[in-house]
């Protein structure tokens, strides 16, 4: 069994309030072409050479450099010529309904955003919950219906989602700060909107949600 007490919890070591922020990005099948991996996995054996040199630095900058090859890989997902079934306003909408849905049940949502080829998302969990869910789930109760809802839509058949997703836990409030900014403006930096306030499918918390098939 997968909890936040498993994963999380560490006895006295802990505070029982304390949340733990994470940061999601699920992304469609096929969204990394073939002829985008070996840039990939050139890049990604220079930041691992980069970080074997960093070993002595600290912590602060092997987190760096793990940071540059995400900003790397997002920037492919961003240009993919690969599936964009996201970006459909029907299966854009459902998406952001099924996070909303999760609000208060499996996490507290803090800000996400739908791209046509994969999407963001920032959310908290209390560890006070001790035998709550684990980050996992939230994964799982976002894929699974989308999935079904985009292939009933599109006719699509084949697997809709990459089944390996990118999860980070966030070490402090600066991360989740800098995590929400770079949420907020990946539409801006894919060159899907001119402004953040431009694209439909970004939230962060505090602002209204739209989307017509929210009550």
């Amino acid at each position: 069994m997968s909890t936040l007490e498993q994963r999380y919890f560490r006895g006295d070591a802990e505070d029982a309030s304390h949340h733990v922020y994470s940061f999601l990005t699920c992304r469609l099948a096929h969204s990394i072409p073939f002829s985008a991996r070996e840039q990939l996995m050139r890049y990604r054996c220079s930041c691992e050479q980069q970080r074997q040199s960093a070993d002595g630095l600290g912590q602060e900058s092997a987190a760096d450099i793990s940071a540059q090859l995400f900003r790397f890989w997002d920037g492919l997902l961003g240009t993919s010529p690969g599936p964009t079934w996201l970006g459909h306003p029907a299966v854009a909408e459902f998406t952001q309904v099924s996070l909303h849905a999760m609000e208060g049940v499996l996490c507290r949502l803090e800000g996400y955003t739908i791209l046509p080829t994969h999407l963001h998302v920032c959310y908290s969990q209390d560890l006070a919950l001790r035998s709550g869910p684990a980050p996992t789930h939230v994964s799982d109760a976002l894929k699974t219906p989308v999935a079904h809802f985009a292939a009933r839509v599109l006719d699509l058949r084949g697997p809709f989602w990459q089944e390996e997703d990118y999860h980070r836990i966030l070490r402090g409030r600066r991360e989740v700060d800098s995590i929400l900014r770079y949420i907020r403006r990946d539409a801006v930096r894919s060159g899907h909107a001119a402004h953040p306030a431009d694209w439909p499918w970004t939230w962060c918390r505090g602002e209204e949600v739209t989307p017509r098939m929210l009550p």
